[in-house]
C-alpha cells in the first residue's frame, strides 16, 4: 500500500489538570505528562502537526480519515517516521 503521508510516533507534553485544592508548598509537586501518538501526519505548519490513526484507501488514493489529533509544535519531545513492511 502507498501512502504519500508519513506514519508518525509523536512524545508530547501535555498540560494536566485538578480540581482539589493545594497549598502554595505543593505546586512545585504539579507536573505535566508526556502522551505518545501515533498515526499519518496529513498536515503541518509553523505552530502545529495533525495527525490522523484512520484514513480510506481506495486504489492507493488518500480519500478521507479520521481520528484526528491536533499536536502544538511545541509540545513535542520526539518525533518517530515509521517505516511499515509487508508481512
Amino acid at each position: 500500500m502507498a501512502n504519500k503521508y508519513p506514519l508518525v510516533l509523536i512524545y508530547w507534553e501535555d498540560h494536566t489538570a485538578s480540581a482539589h485544592w493545594i497549598t502554595e508548598d505543593n505546586y512545585k509537586n504539579s507536573s505535566t505528562s508526556t502522551a505518545v501518538t501515533i498515526g499519518w501526519k496529513v498536515f503541518e505548519d509553523s505552530k502545529k502537526v495533525v495527525i490522523h490513526s484512520s484514513y480510506i484507501d481506495d486504489n492507493d488514493e488518500y480519500i478521507t480519515s479520521g481520528n484526528e489529533s491536533v499536536i502544538v509544535k511545541k509540545a513535542i519531545v520526539k518525533e518517530y517516521y515509521l517505516e511499515l513492511i509487508d508481512s
